[in-house]
């Protein structure tokens, strides 16, 4: 009797948690363009990420052969003190990270109005424990350039929906 018990809770709590839309991180669905994206040469961990991704998914493409250019702008890393205790020490800081992007087809005109990619995070920032403090913030960092890349990537994925293939 104890092990059904057992077994009908963790079958509940499976499909509640599924039911929720809870996902693991980075456990989102795969973007698959289908054209190749030219990426103008830039500078910035955005740009490395965008970079590795579309070689990796074999749509990089030089700008002769490319359906679409992608153009990024100068990337912009913001930290600032959301909220202070009673002694004027930060408690929690906010991250925002953004970057601005074009989308043009062959012949370089905009196949989309000029768009900025941004998040924002908060975290928490414990005086006793900088370490553990700085980590969290790093990895909350790279998680942030991860989505902005995947961001631009749905973005772009959407417009090359729209546009015919060359290939």
């Amino acid at each position: 009797m104890k092990r059904s018990i057992n077994i009908l809770i963790v079958t509940l709590l499976i499909a509640a948690t599924t039911a929720c839309g809870w996902r693991l991180r980075g456990s989102g669905q795969e973007i698959d363009i289908q054209q190749l994206i030219y990426l103008e040469d830039a500078t910035g961990q955005i740009h490395d990420a965008l970079k590795k991704s579309l070689t990796k998914k074999q749509r990089l493409g030089d700008i002769a052969s490319a359906d679409m250019q992608l153009i990024l702008g100068k990337e912009f890393y913001e930290r600032r003190s959301a909220s202070v205790n009673n002694q004027a020490q930060t408690v929690q800081y906010q991250l925002t990270f953004s970057v601005p992007y074009q989308i043009l087809n062959q012949l370089g005109e905009p196949l989309a109005e000029n768009t900025v990619a941004q998040l924002s995070r908060y975290y928490t920032y414990n005086q006793n424990a900088i370490n553990s403090s700085d980590k969290e913030e790093q990895a909350l960092r790279k998680e942030m350039i991860r989505q902005l890349s995947q961001q631009i990537l749905r973005r772009v994925n959407f417009i090359s929906q729209k546009q015919p293939s060359t290939q």
